[in-house]
């Protein structure tokens, strides 16, 4: 844990655009943070930061939520994050300043904290960087797709009985009742055996559903060039013949340059095309995609491995900063040494002194009292956090994650001071045993 706000590089204004020179953040990742109030219907705060090894993200605030972006313009750009305090929203209309850290680990993934509370976590790999941030043409490699044998991370969601998260990929939709998805142990050959994975896509067979099924991946390429794709794909044959499964490269600065291929078997077979990029190309979308079929339809597994694309890869400059629309940003900064989680906000020693001469023992709902070397605590919301205290300063519990009623053994006699925090706003209370 680490407290970034006492040196920032920013302190206040309404600058629409702020990057910072210096940013060389080394292996072990880096942390930015900026405090922002986003009350109006349009307010917009994006931060962002890059490495020079092209590891970074670029995320987003806005007066109800907040996420991380994937490129620009795309068919799914705003990679939203709940609010686990309600499950949902994120109110950042009470006009309130919030504290917002992003911290980038070594293994290139994203933790993004709210006023020191963990929101999410999100790989690198599976977000597109922005068009933009290309500078120019690196080696040709022989394979620019992340994950394209389905070897690497996948994140699987027991509630809804799908895969979620594909490292490298985009899924869409999240929904069993439209379709779904998964990594799959397959053996296709004396060489690859059941160590091998596939992705495998299915329709929902009782209900025709309201989108075609897409795992998608965009990639950064040089403008007039020609690239080399090739996969193995099959299947997504519907029993009256109906092919629905397609693999589709999309030119993202130019919508007429594209190439479609349809597959034709329920056998395993070579797809494979030259792209052209063109003078304004920056980046391309790569989708594998299995259409809607009708109510009560058999459609065959649709599977895809080995994905590749040849050709010329391209380089970013390091940078950071944000861009920001009728918005406040109170400071900004960042840290080039790792990722560092927030301290968790709590009380300072002068707090807990003049807590001991005057905080009660109920304040609103939430009240406190001491009970044969128990101290319980009553009427929390939901995803309250508790932090106790000695008379002395000492911090001896901290609760995370706790609702309605709690309780906890005290270590001796004496006064404690209860902080109850939940989400920006924080209740002080005492208690005396």
């Amino acid at each position: 844990m680490k407290d970034l706000s006492q040196d920032p590089v920013y302190t206040g204004g309404q600058d629409s655009r702020m990057t910072f020179e210096g940013f060389s953040p080394g292996p072990d990742g880096f942390t930015l943070e900026l405090r922002a109030r986003t009350d109006a219907s349009s307010s917009r705060v994006e931060p962002f930061g890059l490495s020079g090894s092209g590891v970074g993200f670029k995320g987003y605030v806005g007066p109800s939520g907040l996420g991380l972006l994937n490129s620009r313009g795309v068919f799914v750009s705003e990679k939203g994050m709940s609010n686990p305090s309600n499950g949902g929203t994120f109110y950042n209309t009470d006009g309130l300043y919030h504290t917002y850290r992003y911290a980038v680990t070594g293994d290139e993934r994203v933790f993004v904290y709210r006023d020191g509370i963990a929101i999410d976590t999100m790989r690198v790999a599976d977000l597109g960087l922005q068009p933009e941030w290309s500078t120019g043409n690196g080696p040709v490699v022989p394979n620019l797709i992340r994950n394209g044998d389905f070897e690497g991370e996948s994140d699987y969601n027991p509630s809804r009985g799908i895969t979620d998260r594909i490292e490298g990929w985009d899924v869409y939709p999240y929904d069993q009742w439209n379709s779904t998805q998964s990594i799959s142990r397959e053996e296709r050959s004396n060489e690859v055996d059941q160590n091998n994975h596939v992705l495998e896509v299915h329709r929902y067979m009782w209900e025709d559903g309201w989108a075609a099924a897409e795992i998608s991946q965009i990639v950064d390429v040089a403008p007039n060039e020609i690239y080399s794709f090739s996969c193995l794909a099959k299947g997504g044959i519907r029993s009256n013949g109906d092919q629905l499964g397609s693999i589709r490269i999309q030119d993202l600065q130019n919508d007429g340059n594209k190439v479609t291929m349809t597959v034709n078997s329920d056998s395993y077979k070579t797809y494979a095309a030259d792209f052209e990029s063109q003078a304004t190309t920056q980046q391309v979308r790569v989708t594998f995609m299995l259409e809607r079929a009708a109510w009560g339809a058999s459609v065959s597994a649709f599977k895809i491995d080995d994905v590749k694309m040849k050709g010329f890869s391209r380089i970013s400059d390091q940078k950071v900063g944000f861009e920001m629309m009728d918005a406040d940003v109170e400071y900004f900064t960042y840290d080039t040494t790792g990722a560092y989680a927030p301290q968790l906000p709590g009380l300072n020693i002068s707090e807990i002194s003049d807590a001991i001469r005057t905080a009660p023992d109920q304040t609103g709902s939430i009240r406190v009292r001491t009970r044969d070397g128990q101290l319980q605590i009553t009427g929390m919301e939901p995803h309250s956090r508790v932090m106790v205290y000695s008379s002395d300063g000492r911090q001896v519990a901290v609760l995370p994650d706790v609702a309605g009623d709690t309780g906890m053994a005290l270590p001796g006699r004496g006064v404690y001071i209860i902080a109850v925090i939940k989400d920006d706003r924080k209740q002080v209370l005492k208690a005396k045993y």
